[in-house]
């Protein structure tokens, strides 16, 4: 498992983002997520780390998968990777 938590780790750092997002009517709610085009990694995390993913197309640019993983779920994963991460939230 450790291995899993360091290779997510570095997703977040690179990849990623970590933070408190506002769902609307002054509530808000703890968030890991990660964008990416491999949509076999995406399902990775999924499985692995629970959250869910989904497709975000795009005119521009590629398509891409977002995996996400939010609330108490998110907190307690957090709280395992953040020894791992360079990048630290408050």
């Amino acid at each position: 498992m450790l291995n899993d938590l360091s290779y997510l780790a570095g997703l977040v750092d690179g990849e990623g983002s970590v933070g408190w997002h506002s769902s609307g009517k002054g509530r808000k709610r703890f968030v890991i997520e990660i964008k990416m085009t491999d949509e076999a990694l995406i399902d990775w995390l999924c499985n692995t780390f629970g959250g869910h993913k989904q497709y975000r197309p795009s005119k521009k640019w590629q398509d891409q998968w977002r995996w996400r993983i939010q609330n108490t779920s998110a907190v307690d994963l957090y709280e395992q990777l953040k020894p791992l991460l360079k990048i630290k939230v408050v």
